[in-house]
């Protein structure tokens, strides 16, 4: 097991420069280094003080460190060099070993000059057993899954013996209760049994680790040493990429142990040498870790490694087999002289009996065929095969295999490369410009079939061809789509996600839903079984996957869910709303906009909401990639004052109307005005929901009103004592959002008011339908302004710029976001 330096206490004690005759005592100054966990990584000496002797070491440590009195450090070696020794210790806790926990002290003539290693904190793991050692080597056992162990082969036996100097002794494994690190699930550490296992067959050497409570395996040590090595290579298709080498007695080579957790397998990359003779493939050898001439053998190995560690790390699985299979891949392979059913290098493909993958170059079609997506598709053969089983060859099984592979190509390229094109398969390897081989967003375009029995359907079952239905049907459970199909059917799909959707598909094929004998149709069930059994009967993923079918034209359309939102369309103080028609198992999610007017809390189908401010809003019930309903309600009456004209105008006739929020009706109307000074502003049909207004001058008109709740709700218009009759300035955009632009119109314009000078704009003021200064920005002579509008409330507002002593007057509208 790899211990990551982050979770483990560092310590390194700089040297002490000494005189004989000084009294100095050792104090240790902390310097941090978090590490993103905070933990004390790196330690000094100030040499300031009196020396620290090395008998005291422990103690010293123990308060250096601060230990629990569960820890401790415990002397294993001294190892001596000229006039210094070197004591290393190893850590315990409540009497069991920590492998990962070790210590050296450094001393001069009996006083320490340094000290460094690995403090692990550990915190407080339960030391109780409940697995015994014979049940916990089962496991370990079960998770190398060797041919021939060590202990069973009689050569290797006995050379131990002469290794170890000792005739009695064995490779059988013998169980050391020690505290481990957890790398399979919690990484938090935990007692477990250590079992040294020696592999024969093939070859291994390992440390593995079983938890002594649960049983399971929780980490491996892999202890041949000659293997792997970081290195780079120059790839065809992804350029310069960091790889894992083997290292050997002359190089490095294309060779590696993968391991992701308590995974591993091993990965073997080859060379044919443009041959067809597998047992004369060699290695791709290099003096030196970094290969910078490009070369499809260094894709291969990339690309190998990003399949294992996919399946690894996402799917829990260890290799195609899910028992660490080696993954063997030719490259530079002659595939007419492996089979002469090959015209050229045009291929790759999965040998079902050999396990291994091999690659062409490319002849006149494609390029080398060693793209990621390639790759993934080939071991995605190993994979069904060990799972579905579904068979190759001419039929709906071959089809079916070819676009599980399809599907597999895509969503490791997507999991390694998300900025590339995901839904193309083999577009990297294409030559004479044809855009990919085969297409999962739009099949027909190459050709392909995208609706069971439909335009470009191979009636003779050839695989490839017909494997885009099943493709296709993954691209719009993922990506969704809508639109009429080859027979005439009408359909629209929800898009779930790409991570959604490949756990659907793989839980079908890797439970026994999709079987040998499986069809379309067969495939179809398998999956409907399959949401069903991941997010619930009537879910919006199974009427997705049921769409997506449909789509593709196999199986009925479900369905549509009907959610009705049940409530009052208007409330006072609160009120409670319920959603029907949610299927089973599926959680709403209870939104209102705009945001501000009510605050939310949610219970199930329900919601209650309650009154924050006065206005009208949308409330939502949705479901997570699915459908949603929706209903407009009204916490209290909202006024809004609509004009007969075009605005408020010196010297006219102005009628004005109040709209108020739906079910919330308004009475006990009072409308009055506030004129300035030397103006007049007369109104009529003061009592109404209506009224016509004589201007003059300047000033305000109001109006208030008692609404359904009993409070009285007020609005507002300010009257101008003038209206330009052309426009200086444009705003945009308008309606706004966030920011809006304020610049001078084009003398081009016939609306703009001709200048010859840019105007120097001095204020901007945003006021509300009540005259109430909302918001002021100065500038200094500028032509050009912005203003941010953001935290406005969507509604109508008046702009005012101020530029050359004069003033200029616009409407504004905040626009939702």
């Amino acid at each position: 097991m790899n211990i990551p330096l982050m979770k483990s206490k560092f310590i390194l004690l700089a040297c002490l420069m000494l005189l004989q005759t000084s009294l100095w005592a050792q104090q240790v100054i902390l310097q941090t280094d978090t590490a993103g966990n905070g933990k004390v990584k790196f330690m000094r000496l100030d040499t300031k003080q009196r020396p620290q002797p090395v008998a005291n070491a422990q103690g010293f440590m123990k308060q250096t460190l601060k230990m629990s009195l569960d820890d401790s450090l415990r002397l294993d070696k001294v190892i001596t060099d000229k006039d210094r020794d070197h004591r290393l210790y190893q850590q315990y806790y409540k009497g069991y070993k920590v492998p990962a926990g070790t210590y050296a002290v450094h001393s001069q003539n009996g006083i320490i000059e340094s000290a460094n290693g690995f403090f692990q904190d550990i915190g407080k793991p339960s030391v109780q057993v409940k697995v015994d050692e014979k049940t916990a080597l089962k496991k370990a056992l079960g998770f190398i899954h060797a041919r021939t162990y060590g202990w069973e082969d009689e050569f290797t036996q006995k050379r131990y013996q002469e290794v170890a100097k000792d005739p009695k002794a064995t490779l059988y494994p013998k169980g050391e209760l020690v505290i481990s690190r957890d790398d399979s699930i919690t990484h938090s550490f935990r007692l477990a049994y250590k079992f040294h296992i020696y592999a024969v067959m093939p070859l291994s050497d390992n440390n593995v680790y079983v938890d002594a409570i649960t049983g399971n395996v929780i980490g491996k040590e892999q202890l041949i040493m000659d293997a792997n090595t970081p290195g780079f290579v120059t790839t065809l298709y992804n350029g310069w990429q960091s790889v894992t080498l083997d290292s050997y007695t002359g190089g490095y080579r294309l060779r590696e142990t993968r391991s992701v957790g308590s995974l591993s397998a091993q990965i073997q990359t080859l060379d044919m040498q443009n041959g067809s003779n597998y047992s004369a493939a060699v290695d791709f050898s290099n003096a030196g870790t970094g290969w910078t001439t490009a070369n499809a053998g260094h894709d291969v190995h990339w690309g190998t490694e990003k399949v294992f560690d996919y399946w690894a790390s996402v799917r829990g699985r260890n290799s195609y087999d899910n028992l660490g299979a080696t993954l063997f891949g030719y490259v530079h392979a002659n595939l007419h002289g492996i089979n002469s059913q090959y015209p050229d290098n045009d291929n790759a493909f999965w040998d079902p009996t050999m396990h291994s993958m091999t690659y062409g170059d490319g002849t006149t079609q494609f390029k080398a065929l060693t793209s990621l997506d390639v790759i993934a598709h080939e071991i995605g053969h190993g994979i069904c095969q060990y799972t579905a089983a579904l068979p190759g060859g001419y039929s709906e099984q071959g089809a079916m295999n070819e676009g599980l592979s399809d599907i597999w190509g895509a969503v490791i390229e997507y999991y390694a490369t998300p900025y590339k094109q995901t839904w193309l398969i083999g577009d990297e390897i294409m030559k004479n410009g044809q855009p990919c081989l085969r297409s999962m967003i739009d099949p027909n375009s190459l050709s392909y079939p995208d609706t069971y029995h439909g335009t470009y359907w191979d009636y003779n079952n050839e695989p490839h061809k017909n494997s885009t239905v099943l493709s296709h049907w993954f691209y719009l459970l993922s990506q969704g789509g809508s639109g009429t199909n080859d027979l005439g059917n009408s359909y629209s799909v929800t898009g779930q996600g790409i991570s959604i959707a490949a756990d659907i598909i793989w839980n079908a094929e890797s439970t026994g839903k999709l079987q040998s004998q499986s069809q379309y149709a067969d495939a179809r069930t398998a999956t409907i079984n399959a949401a069903t059994e991941l997010y619930g009967a009537g879910s919006c993923q199974v009427k997705a996957v049921t769409d997506a079918w449909y789509a593709v034209g196999i199986g009925a359309a479900p369905p549509n869910a009907n959610l009705v939102i049940s409530g009052v369309a208007a409330f006072c103080s609160s009120s409670t709303y319920t959603v029907s028609g949610v299927p089973a198992g599926q959680t709403v999610t209870w939104t209102a906009t705009p945001a501000g007017y009510v605050t939310l809390n949610a219970s199930g189908n329900s919601v209650t909401l309650t009154k924050a401010s006065a206005g009208n809003f949308t409330l939502t019930a949705s479901l997570p990639n699915c459908i949603f309903a929706t209903k407009a309600v009204s916490t209290v009456s909202k006024m809004n004052l609509t004009s007969s004209q075009s605005g408020p105008c010196n010297g006219a006739w102005q009628g004005w109307m109040v709209n108020s929020a739906p079910n919330m009706p308004l009475s006990n109307y009072a409308w009055t005005s506030t004129p300035t000074s030397g103006s007049s502003i007369n109104i009529y049909s003061s009592s109404s929901s209506s009224s016509y207004v004589s201007v003059y001058g300047g000033g305000g008109v109001n109006i208030t009103a008692t609404n359904a709740c009993g409070e009285v709700v007020h609005d507002g218009v300010t009257v101008y004592s003038s209206c330009p009759r052309t426009l200086v300035f444009t705003v945009s955009p308008n309606p706004a959002v966030s920011t809006v632009n304020i610049q001078p119109k084009s003398n081009t314009d016939p609306m703009a008011q001709k200048t010859t000078v840019a105007p120097h704009i001095t204020n901007i003021s945003i006021y509300d339908q009540m005259g109430n200064l909302l918001r002021k920005q100065k500038y200094a002579n500028v032509s050009n302004a912005q203003l941010k509008v953001d935290g406005l409330r969507i509604g109508v507002y008046f702009l005012e710029i101020d530029y050359d002593k004069t003033k200029e007057r616009q409407q504004l509208i905040i626009g939702q976001q």
